[in-house]
């Protein structure tokens, strides 16, 4: 039975304590914890017990329970050796229990923007959801919805080293935003060699935003300098184009006007005809 020290709130009292052993995880339960976070709450629940009751669901009548939501605590509980933990008994349908999981899932800071945004696009392709459905379902901006499904669509190696750094939500949409994969990877290979650090990133990406500005710029000038040495140099030479076509034609109007006036007969001619 529950001996912590905290009393728990309305919403976390439960309705009776189930067996770790009658309990089973759902399909949706996230699977992989950080040992060290999941050691540090087995440590807390030993001092305190389980504060938050689990959510769980009937599996027929065997007196089986299905965690919907509670998974880390039923792992950490029996880590730290309780033989039954408290549930709240509800009757929810596979929907509800996917997007129970999901709104829990991505409100935890431990877990990296990349594994929130496939958990987000395995909800949205299972329940044929569009982004705005899904937003709305989830209780978040479309803005906010969009750039965690952006996070799929970075490079591979952008993916890998977010994965394995656990970047957060904020550092990605940083690297997101930048202009173009080379400094998305570059970035990636910075956080990979130990150049960075994961809270060094959005900084990072600043510089290298600020330093394509500069030199976008820096082209765009020489570029409006290069058309405007070629304009001039082109204009002279259309002016004496037009100077000698004009010329040429006026000698051409002479030659015609000169073929075509007609021959006055001579005083010989007319004699010998």
């Amino acid at each position: 039975m529950y001996r912590g020290k905290f009393k728990r709130c309305s919403r976390c009292r439960p309705d009776c304590e189930v067996p770790l052993d009658n309990l089973r995880p759902n399909p949706w339960n996230r699977k992989g914890f950080d040992s060290g976070a999941l050691a540090e709450l087995a440590a807390s629940i030993k001092a305190n017990g389980v504060i938050e009751a689990l959510n769980v669901r009937p599996l027929g009548g065997s007196g089986e329970y299905e965690i919907c939501s509670g998974n880390r605590r039923w792992l950490a509980a029996r880590q730290a050796g309780l033989e039954t933990v408290p549930c709240r008994i509800q009757n929810m349908d596979d929907d509800n229990v996917q997007a129970m999981n999901l709104v829990a899932n991505i409100q935890r800071e431990e877990i990296s923007g990349l594994d929130k945004a496939m958990m987000v696009k395995a909800f949205m392709d299972a329940n044929n959801l569009s982004q705005s459905q899904t937003a709305e379902r989830l209780g978040k901006s479309e803005a906010w919805l969009a750039g965690l499904i952006s996070f799929l669509r970075l490079p591979a190696a952008v993916q890998e080293s977010a994965r394995s750094k656990n970047l957060r939500y904020y550092p990605m949409q940083a690297i997101a935003s930048l202009p173009n994969d080379a400094y998305k990877v570059q970035i990636a290979k910075e956080l990979n060699d130990g150049t960075i650090q994961p809270e060094q990133v959005e900084k990072r990406v600043n510089e290298l935003r600020n330093g394509y500005k500069a030199s976008q710029a820096k082209r765009n000038k020489r570029d409006e300098k290069s058309m405007e040495v070629s304009s001039s140099a082109v204009e002279p030479t259309e002016e004496l184009s037009d100077s000698g076509s004009l010329q040429a034609q006026e000698e051409a109007n002479v030659h015609t006007e000169a073929k075509a006036e007609p021959k006055t007969p001579t005083f010989s001619s007319t004699l010998g005809s």
